[in-house]
């Protein structure tokens, strides 16, 4: 195997992980957010009943 052949298949896989990297990423900041968003509400809603 040539070595053009091994630099282009590791520059394949090193692009394919960080696309699989960034897709993570995205997915756990939303999930975040969204966990985030819902319990603030809920300590909004149940403000009352803390005073």
């Amino acid at each position: 195997m040539r070595i053009e052949d091994k630099i282009s298949k590791l520059m394949c896989q090193t692009g394919a992980c960080s696309l699989v990297l960034g897709i993570l990423s995205v997915i756990g900041g939303l999930v975040l957010g969204i966990i985030g968003i819902v319990n603030g509400a809920r300590l909004l809603r149940h403000h009352s009943d803390l005073m």
